[in-house]
């Protein structure tokens, strides 16, 4: 019975949210007409930037990294016994991950333009 309590809520939150979103976003666009803005201009607003073609690229990086750190803190607290640092090394490895994909990343950017 809790569970189906708990569902109900996070289904009528997210309905009210979703609802609350439509609304003051058709308010937000009638304001802008209001305003004397042509319709290609609010396009322009509410259009999404491009995605980079390298995010595939990043994600890997990232997951080969925490793959390799999570091995080695697994490694590392059965062999020495020291089950408390697997946490902290499974964080910095994915930290690690996600600084060499952001930087490979740029780098690709740069040599793409």
């Amino acid at each position: 019975m809790e569970g189906a309590v708990v569902f109900l809520v996070l289904f009528m939150v997210s309905g009210i949210v979703s609802s609350l979103f439509i609304y003051y976003r058709s308010k937000e666009r009638q304001m802008m007409i209001e305003r004397g803005m042509a319709a290609e201009e609010i396009l322009a607003l509410y259009r999404k930037p491009s995605a980079k073609g390298n995010w595939l690229l990043k994600l890997g990086i990232i997951a080969i990294i925490f793959g390799v750190f999570l091995g080695f803190a697994i490694h590392v607290g059965i062999s020495w016994n020291y089950e408390e640092i697997i946490a902290p090394i499974i964080i910095v490895g994915a930290g690690i991950g996600f600084i060499a994909a952001h930087k490979l990343g740029e780098k690709v950017d740069k040599e793409e333009s």
